[in-house]
């Protein structure tokens, strides 16, 4: 399936974090109520700030993971570096304005109807979409200063790319896992009595089944199992497969072949802003710009605790410089 070229809303994440951070002095605001008694907003915005543990998606499922940093110093360093990017705009002349932003609302909108209501739905007000969509064209434009994508250079990229303008191949699965070798005549027992696959497995796995494994996209499949499904026709069912010390038998409830996407005109936008800034990232750094800009701003940090955190990162900054200078001196020296 094609994928967005450019993620616009690419610290969406963030966003939903600062939704529940910014006004946070209504200490008086209600969050929620547990049998009458209430959460303040300050509650839960300390909390939020001090949560060592986050859930995160993985192939497995969702789980808790530590986390690298305290989650006020990751929001507020981030906050700082969008500063500085907006900031390093505004100096070359390239800070979108409220009519680009608007623009990119209408351009967003037109591939997703629902673009606005279902980031609203998540917490998020207009002036936070608008926010995010505007550090998103700020890095666009630093990135993409001066460079100009011809039409011809995006459909060759349309031409010399398939593979990202295709539905990819899907299938859906359901799979029997056992554990005890002797189940296995039960289960092929009750399958030649007529009973679908699906109730048979419910019966017996010893694993959650179907209809994803680990997902529904045929060429993210294990090579293994890529080579069995392969070759198996919709409605078929395997021969018991070992796999260590389980056996394994897998039903193909439905295939849907990989299908061309039609180029649409916002595909084209996408690619546009794609090749400009891999131009652009070619010519000019601009994360190593951002670096050299932080080094060099007057950075103020009231909070106690964040303020030495923050301190210990710009002391490590310096010490990374130092030792870059070094090295640098070393090699011009020949020692």
């Amino acid at each position: 399936m094609h994928k967005p070229l450019i993620s616009t809303i690419s610290v969406l994440g963030l966003a939903l974090f600062l939704v529940g951070c910014k006004g946070s002095g209504g200490g008086g605001e209600t969050m929620a109520t547990v049998n009458g008694e209430t959460i303040s907003k300050d509650e839960y915005i300390s909390h939020l700030e001090r949560k060592i543990q986050v859930l995160v998606q993985s192939q497995n499922g969702p789980v808790q993971v530590p986390v690298a940093q305290p989650l006020n110093f990751q929001a507020l360093n981030d906050l700082v570096n969008e500063k500085l990017l907006l900031q390093m705009a505004k100096q070359e002349g390239v800070l979108p304005t409220d009519a680009d932003v608007n623009e990119e609302m209408k351009f967003q909108t037109s591939k997703r109807q629902d673009f606005t209501v279902s980031l609203t739905s998540q917490g998020l007000t207009l002036t936070d979409i608008k926010s995010e969509l505007l550090k998103s064209l700020a890095r666009h434009n630093l990135l993409s200063k001066g460079v100009t994508i011809s039409d011809a250079q995006v459909d060759a990229f349309i031409k010399e790319n398939p593979k990202e303008f295709e539905e990819p191949a899907l299938v859906d699965l359901t799979w029997i896992v056992l554990k005890n070798a002797a189940d296995k005549a039960k289960v092929d027992a009750d399958l030649k009595t007529g009973q679908t696959f699906g109730i048979v497995a419910k019966n017996y796995t010893t694993a959650p089944s179907g209809p994803q494994y680990p997902s529904r996209e045929f060429d993210k499949f294990p090579v293994r199992l890529k080579g069995v499904v392969g070759k198996m026709a919709e409605n078929g069912t395997s021969d018991w497969l070992e796999d260590g010390a389980t056996f394994v038998k897998i039903h193909v409830e439905k295939k849907t072949p990989a299908s061309k996407v039609q180029i649409k005109d916002w595909m084209k936008v996408e690619i546009r802003r794609k090749l400009a800034e891999q131009k652009g990232s070619a010519a000019m750094d601009l994360n190593k710009k951002l670096l050299n800009s932080r080094k060099a701003a007057a950075i103020v940090i009231t909070k106690t605790g964040l303020k030495e955190r923050f301190e210990q990162l710009s002391k490590s900054l310096k010490e990374a410089d130092m030792k870059e200078s070094s090295a640098t001196s070393k090699t011009r020296s020949g020692k």
